[in-house]
């Protein structure tokens, strides 16, 4: 499931999304994968997120850019936290 789910509305429809959001866990939780242990394809698909992450931004992602600034956050991520660098 390469996609992802996010939420928007009103408080009249939370049990709507409450719903959603259990039914598309479970559907998840029911995926049955192979552990990664390909330590390159691992490496590469590591790096592929955290440059998304870099690109795209998102809520914490964006806290960090806000408080440290751009050159800070990336080298934050690369080389502390994901290691990809």
């Amino acid at each position: 499931m390469k996609q992802s789910l996010s939420k928007k509305g009103k408080k009249a429809q939370t049990p709507s999304f409450d719903f959603l959001i259990r039914d598309y866990l479970a559907a998840w939780l029911q995926t049955e994968t192979e552990p990664l242990t390909d330590r390159e394809t691992k490496e590469k698909k590591t790096s592929i997120y955290v440059e998304g992450l870099l690109s795209n931004g998102g809520p914490s992602t964006d806290v960090f850019l806000k408080a440290f600034g751009r050159e800070k956050t990336e080298k934050l991520f690369r080389k502390i936290l994901f290691g990809t660098e």
